[in-house]
């Protein structure tokens, strides 16, 4: 093969062309990450449950605000809470720079327990990123089954809970 000049620059003419085209293609694909996450972090809406005679409110705002009050006996535990864990997985990759979770049971059941524990071990990791958790476990007077609840679970999961007692 006898190469000339102008084949060497024809040759390298060719691999720039690909070269430009393939970072064109990376940035782009770059830009659509990067266009997603912010898109996504915007997309997660207020969740709002209105209470029943078995189901406590629901509350979960996106600005950092998450509540559960009322009493929690439903049927199916799993059925209710799991959209409400969801949006809290989807919440913290919001990364906001402070949490607060008020919790106010009348009572619950131990289906309720175990997606209570879920919820307070997902949003424990949100401190490991710089962020402030605050959770406020509230219990009336004399109520010694709520109160004595939300100290297995600051004991348990290691996790500074506020026990505040109501009338």
């Amino acid at each position: 093969m006898n190469y000339t000049l102008e084949g060497y620059n024809y040759l390298f003419i060719l691999l720039l062309c690909k070269f430009i085209i393939l970072f064109n293609l990376f940035f782009e694909e770059l830009n659509f990450v990067i266009n997603f996450r912010t898109t996504h972090k915007a997309l997660i809406e207020r969740l709002k449950i209105e209470a029943t005679l078995k189901t406590p409110l629901i509350l979960m705002d996106p600005e950092g605000v998450l509540k559960i009050q009322g009493r929690s006996i439903p049927e199916d535990a799993s059925l209710f809470y799991e959209r409400v864990v969801k949006w809290i997985e989807e919440y913290i990759k919001l990364g906001k720079k402070t949490t607060r979770f008020d919790l106010h049971f009348e009572y619950l059941n131990s289906g309720t327990s175990k997606y209570v524990l879920q919820m307070l071990k997902i949003l424990k990791e949100l401190p490991l990123d710089g962020h402030q958790l605050i959770v406020n476990w509230f219990y009336e007077g004399g109520d010694d089954d709520i109160l004595e609840r939300g100290e297995y679970y600051s004991s348990i999961l290691d996790l500074k809970i506020n026990l505040i007692e109501t009338e």
